[in-house]
């Protein structure tokens, strides 16, 4: 909830027992975090704050998800997040699981349908040549979609997730790193062997992504807005003698870098106790 002072959000992965939380703070939860653990999190309860994203679906852990939806299925909730990261099918699976324990989940395609409505009417606010957004595009698209939507549903706030391209250069140091959005990364390279040409001018950029992260209340009053780094979408040719950058095949691969950029992204809107960066 964005109402902390008021009222309680319930996170299953907190530590305590989940269903006896629910029934103790029914009446004051308003928001609930939804995700599940798997079993090799049972020794560390009650030890630590907060684990950050899920990577598997509900109802596969060891998390009492089904006894929480029992509690809570004619409670007073506003809305409710899943924290899960991985493939769509795990999301799906989980959003499954929700609606076969009782609970409405507003689908996605209930946005966008209507935000791209409000785009032909609007325009699109986003320059497809050079990404600027036009504010004041946007802020009549989502004054026109948040008008609709909260007609038919309970909103807390929109969350934006984007991933943003940059250009950044790997130092001339030894070891050739590349800082930006608080991650480290060594420059991947594509084609056969492992060398780099001793001329390759380390002073080029790179393509680099980051995950962008905005949310707004249902005044479309920004409240949270932060960048997370994720991996280098440009890698060294190792095929070229005079050396460059050519276009990754595959990007966005690495599960361990990709949660990493989600942690930063989002926090401290949502806290981890061993968020990246912290020691």
């Amino acid at each position: 909830s964005f109402e902390p002072c008021v009222g309680r959000f319930l996170c299953e992965g907190g530590g305590a027992d989940p269903v006896e939380m629910a029934k103790v703070f029914k009446d004051k939860i308003h928001h609930v975090h939804w995700k599940d653990l798997g079993a090799e999190w049972e020794a560390k309860r009650g030890t630590i704050f907060g684990c950050g994203f899920s990577t598997i679906a509900l109802g596969d852990g060891v998390i009492d998800i089904k006894g929480v939806c029992e509690v809570l299925k004619d409670a007073d909730i506003d809305s409710s997040t899943l924290e899960i990261v991985g493939s769509e099918d795990i999301l799906k699976k989980s959003v499954s699981y929700l609606k076969e324990n009782g609970l409405k989940v507003v689908p996605q395609r209930e946005f966008e349908q209507r935000w791209n409505t409000a785009v032909r009417v609007y325009g699109n606010p986003v320059d497809p040549t050079s990404g600027k957004v036009n504010m004041k595009t946007f802020s009549l698209i989502m004054q026109n979609v948040r008008d609709d939507m909260v007609k038919t549903h309970k909103l807390d706030a929109f969350i934006f997730t984007d991933l943003v391209e940059l250009q950044v250069p790997f130092s001339g140091g030894m070891k050739h790193l590349a800082r930006w959005d608080g991650v480290t990364r060594k420059p991947p390279l594509q084609g056969p062997g492992s060398g780099v040409s001793v001329d390759f001018d380390w002073n080029m950029l790179a393509a680099v992504a980051s995950l962008q992260v905005s949310i707004y209340d249902t005044e479309l009053k920004r409240l949270f807005a932060s960048r997370g780094g994720l991996e280098p979408t440009d890698a060294i040719d190792t095929r070229s003698s005079e050396g460059r950058y050519v276009r990754r095949r595959n990007i966005l691969e690495n599960k361990e870098q990709i949660m990493e950029g989600v942690q930063l992204a989002f926090h401290p809107f949502i806290e981890f106790e061993d968020w990246p960066g912290q020691n």
